[in-house]
């Protein structure tokens, strides 16, 4: 409507705009002049028509607008309405859930008590229907003898098992003592290896210097042997040689260089046997470090046995490593 609206202006204004052409040229013709007088005539009937009737579209409009915000509001009060509803109905839900709950509960309690108290009646009559019959016999069992009886012979097994819990932490208390004996002299243990490591140590350095040294004179020794034998080999011969000239006797004593052989001699026989000791003893602490490691063995082994002893909730085992312990 609006573009026909618009269309029926354009039309106006054309024909406006022609009807100007015409005066302002004066055309002859009266026939045509009239003729575009009828048509701007019904143009402007056509214009004055349109509006009227986009009034009315306008106007249409306007009531559909309104019918729809009413539709629109009365959707938003009934939805409210309806969440309001929902709201209320949980909540009563919420208020019978909650009240079912507690008359379960003191359901639950009456049943208890119900119960007890039934459990109750019928230790009662139990107990004097045990009375009567009791009373039926000839020779009536004492009740009181018999529970009097158990619970002695239960006191006595508690008693039995207190004592021997007594007995166990005693044991337990003469193990720990034991195990830190065990511990104050395998700490003595490692110092005195510590202390016997050091000095074998300390003797094979010594051993190695006098094995070197022991060495270095033998071989010096040997050369002077030799150099000392070429020597004498040369004044027996120049010797020989003059008593076969002479005819006269070496009379005279030892040469002085012999005497230092004999002592080197016996000062080596003197560090050899000292060499010997010192193997012997090398050999007696290497001994006594095999015993220590193997103690040491043993006391792992006797704290291992402890600490499973100590650990065991088996009254057999535990008896078994009582007597390995032991």
């Amino acid at each position: 409507v609006v573009a026909a609206y618009k269309g029926l202006v354009k039309e106006k204004e054309a024909l406006d705009i022609s009807l100007k052409a015409l005066n302002r040229t004066d055309a002859p013709a009266d026939g045509g002049q009239e003729a575009a007088q009828r048509r701007l005539q019904r143009a402007e009937a056509r214009t004055v028509e349109t509006p009227a009737l986009l009034v009315r579209l306008q106007n249409k409009l306007a009531l559909l607008e309104q019918s729809h915000s009413v539709a629109i509001r009365e959707e938003q009060i009934k939805a409210k309405r309806a969440e309001e509803s929902a709201r209320k109905a949980c909540a009563r839900q919420e208020e019978r859930v909650a009240l079912l709950e507690s008359k379960l509960a003191e359901l639950s309690e009456t049943v208890g008590n119900e119960y007890l108290q039934t459990l109750i009646d019928k230790i009662h009559i139990l107990k004097k229907e045990f009375i009567a019959e009791n009373s039926k016999l000839g020779s009536p069992i004492d009740i009181t003898t018999i529970f009097n009886t158990e619970y002695e012979m239960y006191k006595a097994q508690n008693d039995k098992a207190s004592n021997s819990g007594a007995e166990v932490k005693s044991e337990i208390d003469g193990l720990k003592n034991e195990i830190a004996k065990l511990i104050h002299e395998q700490d003595f243990h490692n110092e005195v290896s510590s202390d016997l490591k050091t000095r074998v140590q300390s003797l094979e350095k010594q051993v190695s210097t006098q094995r070197d040294r022991y060495a270095a004179l033998l071989e010096e020794t040997d050369n002077y042997i030799r150099a000392r034998n070429d020597r004498a080999r040369r004044v027996s011969a120049e010797e020989t040689v003059w008593k076969d000239s002479h005819g006269l006797l070496n009379d005279a004593s030892a040469p002085p260089h012999m005497l230092h052989y004999a002592h080197e001699l016996a000062r080596k026989d003197l560090d050899i046997s000292q060499l010997r000791k010192e193997k012997h003893l090398l050999e007696g602490n290497y001994r006594l470090r095999r015993i220590q490691s193997r103690e040491g063995a043993n006391l792992e082994y006797l704290k291992n046995v402890v600490v499973s002893y100590l650990m065991s909730t088996d009254y057999a085992g535990r008896r078994h490593m009582l007597n390995a312990i032991a």
